[in-house]
């Protein structure tokens, strides 16, 4: 039996061992029995078991493995329009410890949206 089937055993016996569950007790499960997923294709095993339990026919997740080091390439600067309002927005990328974030902000507004079409 490999290591990812004894955490899934374990995690399907731990939630049936309660009638009820809080979210605390649910990553308690989740977290304790996972952390023994220290390979990476059994850890691609779980994610695919999480997002498929019952194992239909569908693809398999997409799972990659990043440099923990390396921040995530984007545009600074992005165009989005919505409703036919066109604005510009900034993208910041950083780090705090292992999770990645991008705040986006509006910067301008580039076109407004004709009255005429609202009002139609």
């Amino acid at each position: 039996m490999t290591t990812f089937e004894r955490v899934r055993r374990n995690i399907l016996s731990d939630m049936a061992g309660s009638k009820t569950h809080t979210a605390a007790s649910w990553a308690n499960i989740m977290l304790t029995n996972t952390a023994r997923l220290t390979n990476v294709s059994e850890q691609k095993l779980f994610w695919a078991w999480v997002e498929n339990p019952t194992d239909e026919e569908r693809p398999a997740p997409v799972c990659d493995v990043f440099d923990e080091h390396a921040l995530v390439e984007i545009a600074k600067l992005v165009t989005v329009t919505d409703n036919g309002q066109t604005v510009q927005l900034e993208q910041e990328v950083f780090k705090n410890g292992a999770t990645t974030f991008i705040r986006v902000k509006p910067v301008a507004v580039l076109e407004e949206p004709d009255e005429k079409e609202e009002k139609e």
